[in-house]
């Protein structure tokens, strides 16, 4: 379905779909271990990755950051 999608419409969705989820729990998560967090922050880089439309092994931090979105951590 990704290729049918716009690179803002794919936004819009991993927004609604994910980031919410990770934002929602944000205080939950607060004092948790690295391990416990890492996943979370896995997900919140495939997503960036999914947005982008790039490689399993492209670097994260400027998609975030053009993304505005924070770390998990």
């Amino acid at each position: 379905m990704r290729p049918q999608l716009t690179q803002k419409a794919t936004q819009v969705l991993v927004q609604a779909l994910v980031i919410s989820r990770l934002d929602y729990c944000n205080s939950l998560l607060a004092g948790l271990p690295a391990c416990a967090i890492r996943p979370l922050q896995l997900t919140q880089n495939a997503v960036a990755r999914l947005v982008f439309n790039l490689p399993k092994f492209s670097h994260t931090t400027p998609l975030l950051r053009s993304l505005h979105w924070l770390p998990v951590t």
